[in-house]
Order: C-alpha cells, then structure tokens, then sequence
C-alpha cells in the first residue's frame, strides 16, 4: 500500500515538473513571438525568454530522467516498514511548509512590483521586465497550488497508513 502511495506522488510530482517546464517553452515562444511582432516590448519578450528559458532547462530534464522514482522502487521492500512511511510522511509536511513559504515569496514579489508599477515612473525596459516576472511568479504560485494539493493528498494518505 505504501509503494502506490509513494509512486503515485511521485508520478505526480513528475507531471508537475512538465507542466513548469512546459510553461518554460509556452513563455519562450510567447516572448519570441512578442519580439517579432512587437519589438517596441522588447525587454518584456526577451525577460519572458530568459525566464522561460531558466524554467525549462530546470524542470523538462527532470521529467525524462525519473531519477528518484527508480530509486523509490528500489526500495520497494522498505515500502511496509513504519520508519520509512515516518520519514517519508516528515518530509511531505516539510515540503508543505516550503510550498506556503515559496508562495508568501512570490505573491509579496507581485504586490512589491505591482506597487512599483503603478507607483513609480519607470523607464519601458523597468516596466517589461516587471511584467514579466508579475506573469512568471503568478503561474508559479498556480503550478505550486496543485503541488501543494498533491503533497496534502500524499501526506494525509501516509498519515493514515502509519496509524495502522
């Protein structure tokens, strides 16, 4: 019981890290898109092409190499022991808690650079790259939502198991 609880999160996880690298290559087209079409945004496009950029050679990779769910099955045989499913449960609420710190980031960045925008008279380049990042942290803050969903799902399943 516990191996399909723990493949399931980390199939999901795995999914998660596509949808963020796949928002990486949505940006980046976005952003080229942008800079032939309209060159008069051009520090909006290109900050969208180096973000999404970032975003895609940090997540697609991790998507194809299936690293850590092969070492989960590996250890299949530890699945049923109480002390892993403890520690595997210690580490879901941790990453809980860096969900909601990672989030409190983020949304402060937007309220900071939405308040930089509207407050300040910044040169086109300040404001396109403010935007940008605006657009970036308010996607990451969606993708880590259904993460946090998955962890809470995962945790509360291993909660339950570990109480047996």
């Amino acid at each position: 019981m516990a191996h399909e609880i723990i493949t399931t999160y980390l199939q999901n996880e795995r999914i998660l890290g596509l949808g963020a690298g796949l928002w990486g290559i949505v940006s980046i087209i976005a952003g080229g898109l942008i800079m032939v079409f309209r060159p008069d945004f051009k520090a909006f496009a290109f900050t969208m092409i180096v973000v999404g950029l970032l975003e895609a050679i940090a997540f697609i990779p991790g998507y194809f190499s299936n690293h850590r769910l092969k070492q989960h099955q590996t250890t299949t045989a530890q699945a049923n022991d109480k002390a892993y499913v403890a520690e595997k449960s210690q580490k879901a609420r941790k990453a809980l808690r860096a969900f909601a710190i990672i989030k409190i980031v983020y949304a402060s960045l937007i309220l900071l650079f939405v308040i930089l925008l509207s407050q300040l008279s910044l040169s086109p380049i300040w404001r396109g790259i403010l935007t940008a990042l605006i657009i970036h942290f308010a996607a990451a803050i969606t993708i880590d939502n259904f993460g946090e969903a998955y962890t809470q799902k995962y945790s509360a399943d291993l909660a339950v198991l570990y109480s047996k």
